[in-house]
C-alpha cells in the first residue's frame, strides 16, 4: 500500500501543475502558427508559416516550451520561467502581425488569434509553474 503511494507521488512530481494547460497552449499555438494569420478575406490570407517565417518561430516556442514539460527535471520553477519566456516571445511575434494587418488594412484570421491565446494559455501555465 505504502509503495503505491509513493508512486503516485513521483508522478505528482513528474508533471506538476500546470503542465497540462502549458501542453494545451502549445498545441494551440503549433496548430495556429500552421493555419492562416492575415487576409482580405479567408481564401486570400496566408498562413503563419508563409509570412516571412514567423510562424515558425511560434512553433518553435512551443515546442522549446514542451521539452522541459515531458523531460524530467528537478525543478518546476525552470519549466516555468522556460514557459514563460517562450510564451512571451510567441505573444510579441502574434502582437506585431496584429499590429501590422490592422495598419495595412488586412483582416486577422483565426490562425493569428488561435497562436495568441494558445501564448495566453502557455503563459498562465508558466506562472503557476513558478508559483508552485
Amino acid at each position: 500500500m505504502v509503495n503505491v503511494r509513493a508512486q503516485r507521488a513521483s508522478r505528482v512530481e513528474l508533471f506538476p501543475a500546470g503542465t497540462g494547460l502549458a501542453l494545451v497552449g502549445a498545441v494551440l499555438m503549433i496548430v495556429g502558427a500552421c493555419g492562416p494569420w492575415i487576409g482580405r478575406t479567408l481564401f486570400e490570407s496566408k498562413s503563419g508559416i508563409a509570412l516571412g517565417g514567423d510562424g515558425w518561430l511560434v512553433v518553435a516556442c512551443a515546442t522549446a516550451a514542451l521539452l522541459p514539460l515531458v523531460l524530467p527535471s528537478p525543478k518546476s520553477t525552470l519549466k516555468g520561467f522556460l514557459a514563460v519566456a517562450l510564451a512571451v516571445g510567441a505573444a510579441y511575434v502574434c502582437w506585431i502581425h496584429y499590429q501590422e494587418a490592422n495598419d495595412d488594412g488586412f483582416n486577422v484570421v483565426w490562425g493569428l488569434e488561435l497562436s495568441a491565446m494558445g501564448s495566453g494559455l502557455l503563459l498562465l501555465a508558466g506562472f503557476r509553474l513558478l508559483k508552485r
